[in-house]
């Protein structure tokens, strides 16, 4: 049983395929795949559909058809129009306010819908990269302390085999062993997290689960076109924020619905022509002076509302109140824009301060590490030194690694606040 399951094992690990990633390779294959993206661009394809339809009625509408009957006494009515063999009607809307207005509240809406795409696709671009960031940390941590483990080991040996040679007490060797187990531990986490974060990442690209993936390691991102104030980010994300863009096209959209409910008090004119081939036998000669066969009219409808209920004040009332709300979404969430893109401004700089320091301790512990091995190698420090100040190396690195992506991500946040962030990484 177990021969079938390592054998399986490997046919599986043999298939696997690796796929090396970047940032802006994992970003283009979101925009791609990602099903939140692809909603938000069915979304504003329907939009623009609807638009089409509502630009249709006033496209000239044709119709042919027949109204055929057995007539017995007088001529009437099939289906509205004269008994014939054939018929034919075309019209199209010449004045028609409530239908115009429509169609501007339709192109509004499309046009919000586009902004609304363009919004979700920085959100996915942001979701996406933070999740590669995310990844890249945890196989270098995985890495680090890969690299660490070793160390242990080996000190561990040379441990014992003093403790074993009489040089030093079996407490050390124990003392060694339990670094030794601390370090396999901390592994064996940040294996796992490797692991998810890779599965994360895939879920967002849409892989296959069998694939493995494998971080290219090139120099973050040249993310250099940040705002250089506060004041300056604010004035990006204000103007260049696709959310806003779509409560704004969105207010105009409520705007012209109010427009149209106020167009049922206007009057309609219409082009209206008709056409019926008629026949002797629904009786036209019997109950009026002449027959003719082939009748036509080409002429215009007019209609002017007298009356028109309750109703339509109400529908007005109705659209004028959405048309307040939606300007009032838009003034909130301008506000939250400026507050947060302050917020995130000032996020940036205390992450770049962080990485600084990260830096400089990077520095100070590698140089002491130098410092340490020169004076094992003439015998003034014992290896328990050497180890210590390897670890604290090992730890400064990792701290270096978390400040440096946490950097990262505070421009990429800054970056989709101002509306700016799929543009810079495709």
């Amino acid at each position: 049983m177990n021969r079938l399951f390592l054998l399986v094992l490997f046919a599986c690990s043999a298939f696997a395929q690796d796929r090396v990633l970047t940032l802006e390779s994992a970003v283009r294959m979101a925009l791609e795949r990602n099903p939140d993206a692809a909603l938000a661009r069915i979304g504003s394809e329907r939009a623009a559909a609807a638009a089409d339809v509502a630009k249709g009625a006033f496209s000239p509408q044709a119709y042919l058809g027949s109204g055929l009957g057995w007539t017995e006494g007088i001529p009437q009515s099939v289906e509205g129009a004269t008994p014939s063999i054939v018929q034919a009607t075309a019209r199209m809307p010449v004045y028609n306010r409530a239908l115009r207005k429509r169609v501007r509240e339709a192109e509004a809406g499309a046009e919000a819908a586009e902004y609304v795409s363009a919004a979700k696709q920085d959100e996915v671009a942001y979701r996406v990269a933070v999740a590669y960031l995310d990844f890249e940390y945890a196989v270098r941590r995985v890495e680090l302390l890969e690299a660490q483990r070793d160390r242990l080991v080996k000190a561990a040996d040379l441990v014992q085999k003093r403790v074993d040679e009489g040089r030093s007490i079996p407490l050390e060797a124990t003392k060694a062993r339990l670094d030794q187990s601390r370090a396999e531990r901390a592994l064996q986490t940040a294996r796992g997290e490797s692991d998810l974060q890779a599965t994360v990442l895939k879920l967002q690209l849409g892989l296959d689960s069998g694939e493995r993936l494998i971080p290219a390691y090139e120099e973050l991102r040249s993310l250099s076109d940040l705002p250089a104030a506060a004041s300056e980010g604010a004035d990006r994300a204000l103007a260049n924020s696709a959310e806003l863009r779509a409560l704004e096209a969105d207010v105009r959209s409520k705007g012209f619905a109010v427009e149209a409910e106020k167009g049922a008090y206007a009057p309609r004119l219409d082009f209206v022509a008709q056409y019926a081939l008629l026949a002797k036998f629904n009786n036209f000669e019997e109950f009026f002076n002449r027959f003719q066969r082939h009748n036509g009219q080409v002429g215009l409808a007019l209609q002017v509302p007298v009356f028109t209920g309750k109703a339509v004040s109400s529908r007005v009332v109705k659209a004028s109140v959405e048309a307040r709300e939606a300007q009032a979404r838009l003034a909130s969430r301008s506000s939250a824009v400026e507050i947060e893109s302050h917020r995130l401004f000032r996020v940036l700089q205390d992450a770049e301060s962080a990485r600084s320091l990260a830096k400089l301790e990077l520095d100070y512990a590698r140089e002491a590490l130098g410092v340490t091995l020169a004076r094992f190698e003439e015998g003034r420090v014992s290896l328990e030194e050497v180890e210590r100040a390897r670890a604290i190396e090992s730890q400064t690195w990792d701290a270096f690694y978390e400040a440096k992506y946490s950097l990262e991500k505070s421009k990429l946040n800054l970056l989709r606040r101002t509306g700016e962030l799929a543009a810079a990484l495709r």
